[in-house]
């Protein structure tokens, strides 16, 4: 978490600059940033073997929108922003089986800043993740984007593959397409075992 953190503080100095910046005399409500993971998974075996928890679930709604102060400039203050959801899990496939609802951290807050390849969660969006335990019950989706697949229409895709290739800055070996929801679930529950 602390190298996830390191790098957005790099990239949010840069993006300093952008919070002052004018268009027609009115002030940008929201930053949009490219950042490069600290974390990085090539396969699902990968992903499978570093996370604490593997979920399918339902983003519930937000809990809370904090922001840490990490620097100053003439404007004022450069704050980082976090958005925590509470995710309803449906079925466990790595990690405490009696869990039924976790909260998930997440880099960025609506109408403020987000970050460009790894959009906010939105209450109602199902997906499979695979998470970080940073604190009992508290988690992050591992190497942001990466983590997540979601689920439309009773299959899955990767982030890479829902967002315009435009948008995304990174690319591995988790380039899921509509891939049928158990067909998925099977190939990581198989993942697990490897």
């Amino acid at each position: 978490m602390k190298a996830r953190v390191a790098i957005i503080i790099t990239m949010v100095a840069f993006l300093a600059i952008l919070c002052s910046v004018s268009v027609g005399g009115m002030q940008n409500l929201a930053i949009v940033a490219s950042a490069s993971w600290a974390e990085s998974y090539a396969s699902i075996e990968d992903l499978s073997a570093e996370a604490d928890l593997i979920a399918v679930g339902t983003v519930k709604d937000v809990v809370g929108v904090t922001g840490d102060v990490i620097g100053e400039n003439r404007w004022g203050p450069i704050i980082l922003y976090f958005t925590d959801f509470a995710f309803s899990v449906e079925q466990v496939l790595k990690g405490p089986q009696d869990l039924r609802e976790v909260m998930i951290h997440q880099t960025g807050a609506a109408d403020k800043w987000e970050i460009r390849d790894d959009p906010l969660l939105k209450p109602g969006d199902k997906y499979v993740l695979f998470l970080h335990e940073y604190e009992t019950g508290k988690y992050y989706i591992l190497g942001g984007p990466q983590g997540r697949f979601q689920i439309i229409a009773g299959e899955v895709f990767s982030m890479n593959n829902i967002l315009s290739p435009d948008i995304v800055s990174w690319s591995t070996g988790l380039d899921v397409k509509g891939v049928e929801k158990a067909s998925f679930l099977g190939s990581v529950i198989a993942s697990i075992g490897s």
